[in-house]
């Protein structure tokens, strides 16, 4: 599975993919519907990203795109050490 980070994202359903194997020196293309575990309007410009390549008519396209497990670039995480509440309950 190849890694990358996300490029440049449209309002019309699609994106582009910078990877980190230099092999693609071009950004990869992808479709909305290509990407899973999470809604392609959550997605953020910068993130990181996994997925498989495939090669169309037009050129190779990004398939089975998901967010790189684990990392930091994934959008609004919360943060594990932050406590929700439990501020000012000493007895």
């Amino acid at each position: 599975m190849a890694t990358g980070k996300i490029e440049r994202l449209t309002d019309r359903g699609f994106g582009f993919i910078k990877a980190d194997d230099a092999d693609y020196s071009d950004d990869l293309f992808f479709h909305a519907n290509e990407v899973q575990g999470t809604d392609f309007d959550q997605l953020k410009e910068g993130a990181a990203v996994q997925f498989e390549v495939s090669e169309t008519p037009k050129g190779l396209n990004a398939v089975s795109v998901s967010l790189a497990s684990g990392g930091a670039d994934a959008p609004d995480a919360p943060d594990a050490d932050e406590d929700e509440g439990d501020e000012g309950d000493e007895a």
